[in-house]
């Protein structure tokens, strides 16, 4: 969200990125083929897309934290060293750990 924010700020919107004493929570993502289509050509070809050209895409325009091995993007007005938090428990067992708790109406 602070890619949004971001932008916001530029368009004029008079707003201030803060920031959880905690750090600023994130989003993991990853890109993967199933290895019964890694042998189909038109299914690598849209994973590499999304790995290369769209991720990349992404990473210049909206998400500049290094993700690339010799590139590191710059987006004006985008804080720097931003103070990620612990994310490390975002597991599946702990997704059904906290589900197992919600009461759906």
């Amino acid at each position: 969200m602070i890619s949004q924010a971001v932008n916001e700020i530029k368009d004029g919107v008079k707003l201030e990125i803060l920031f959880f004493d905690e750090g600023a929570p994130y989003s993991m993502y990853g890109n993967a083929v199933l290895a019964s289509s890694a042998d189909r050509d038109c299914v690598m070809e849209v994973f590499n897309y999304l790995a290369t050209d769209l991720c990349k895409g992404d990473n210049e325009r909206y998400f500049p934290d290094q993700i690339f091995k010799d590139y590191i993007p710059n987006i004006e007005g985008f804080p720097r060293d931003v103070d990620y938090g612990n994310m490390s428990n975002d597991t599946l067992d702990e997704k059904d750990r906290l589900l197992a708790k919600w009461t759906f109406s």
